[in-house]
């Protein structure tokens, strides 16, 4: 898969083509602020491919507010070696104080020379405004036609001075995003988001595992190429009827308090509740730019789960069920969102509490190796059923696992069914 593209900034370099090993060069970086959002704490390093086991430090550059430039011109350290080399100069900023991004842009592959040895520099100077140690160049009174003829360097002068930035016109560098990082924030509507990281685990579970495991479950790796937020627990009555403008949809009185999870809604409720929080905190604006609120992914369900719990902590739970989520059967039911331990990644009720609901609809696994699986069509012959995770406060035990699959019509309500959101990057339409 291609590094995803930076659509926050756009950049250009002046980079000289002659490099000599030893010697360092100026360079001369120019940065625009695309997007409608402050980008802060920004800073840049220079690399070269020999330094990346140990990169040097960071150079600080601060804020950019929307719409505008930044340009500097920085002395970049010598390449130690002629030869072939490539150059890449990274970027690490925040988008408003939520995400951190460290940017890198395409690698630059240059020429490296040896340093040559100095010769005997000779200057012939010669014109009608040169007279004796009087030299009349540039000067008033001065002939036309002085000339300066330069040996001993070895090399064409033209050739030399092309190599500087200033004679080297800018080049625009597509910059993609390295590492993203999510920081924990509070929603303008009172959602609590944590971040979950990108990277590769192993989805599902083998009987050898877990005994309670079923064919469907088949482990496979996966790979989510993005971080993401998740909502720290189920969506609340306080929050859904604050979104939508309407009372909770639950239908036991016991389901109705403010803080307990909205229960009763469809799949497509819960993605009419989504629609309408993203267009709420856009107008806000207080959503980074190109990022939604939507339904998480089941891959997306199971990583957050899981907390990256690989090995030995590959297991059925992130805890004891007892400490970790509200089952009738542990006398806990059904209660408030928030009342047990959360799993390494602070994120409440994962399992237990409510069905929740996830954007693929049902269906066998991919085989193999996958990068960020959604499955949007149903098999051949089969309805159109949407996957919930995590069982509910009416679940038995064996079904309340990280990797337990459950399925629904998306047009259903249910006194078990709940959701939680994540904001994450759109998705292709």
């Amino acid at each position: 898969m291609s590094p995803e593209a930076c659509p926050y900034l756009r950049f250009q370099a002046q980079v000289p083509s002659r490099w000599v090993a030893g010697e360092p060069r100026n360079i001369r970086l120019h940065a625009q602020n695309c997007t409608q959002a402050e980008l802060r704490d920004a800073k840049f390093r220079l690399l070269w491919a020999a330094d990346l086991s140990s990169p040097p430090g960071w150079r600080t550059l601060g804020h950019l507010r929307p719409g505008l430039s930044w340009e500097q011109m920085e002395i970049c350290p010598p390449p130690a070696y002629p030869g072939e080399e490539v150059l890449q100069i990274h970027l690490n900023l925040k988008v408003d104080a939520h995400l951190e991004l460290e940017l890198a842009s395409e690698k630059l592959p240059v020429i490296v020379r040896e340093r040559r040895r100095a010769g005997n520099l000779h200057l012939d100077l010669r014109g009608a405004g040169m007279v004796g140690d009087n030299i009349g160049l540039g000067q008033e009174g001065a002939s036309i036609g002085n000339q300066i003829h330069i040996s001993g360097l070895g090399e064409n002068l033209d050739d030399w001075l092309q190599g500087e930035p200033a004679s080297a016109g800018p080049q625009p560098l597509r910059l993609h995003i390295a590492r993203e990082i999510c920081h924990p924030w509070v929603s303008s509507h009172g959602i609590r988001l944590r971040g979950i990281p990108a990277g590769q685990y192993v989805r599902g579970t083998s009987r050898q595992a877990d005994p309670h495991a079923l064919p469907e479950e088949e482990p496979h790796t996966v790979t989510l190429s993005r971080s993401f937020w998740m909502s720290a627990h189920p969506i609340t009555n306080r929050q859904y009827s604050a979104v939508r403008g309407m009372p909770s949809p639950a239908q036991f009185e016991s389901h109705k308090a403010e803080d307990a999870p909205v229960t009763c809604v469809s799949w497509e409720d819960a993605e009419a509740f989504c629609e309408e929080l993203t267009l709420l905190e856009r107008q806000a604006g207080t959503l980074p730019p190109g990022y939604a609120y939507r339904l998480p992914t089941e891959a997306e369900w199971e990583r957050a789960c899981r907390a990256g719990g690989e090995g030995p902590k590959h297991r059925p739970r992130y805890g004891l069920l007892p400490k970790i989520a509200a089952l009738k059967a542990h006398k806990s039911g059904f209660g408030k969102v928030g009342r047990f331990l959360p799993n390494d990644w602070g994120l409440y009720d994962m399992l237990g509490l409510v069905h929740e609901w996830c954007l693929d609809i049902s269906g066998p696994y991919p085989a193999g190796i996958s990068t960020d699986p959604l499955r949007l069509h149903p098999e051949p012959g089969k309805p159109r059923r949407r996957i919930m995770r995590g069982g509910c406060y009416m679940s038995p035990v064996e079904e309340v696992r990280a990797s337990a699959r459950f399925e629904s019509d998306p047009g259903k309500r249910s006194h078990r069914v709940g959701f939680r959101v994540v904001l994450a990057p759109e998705m292709p339409q």
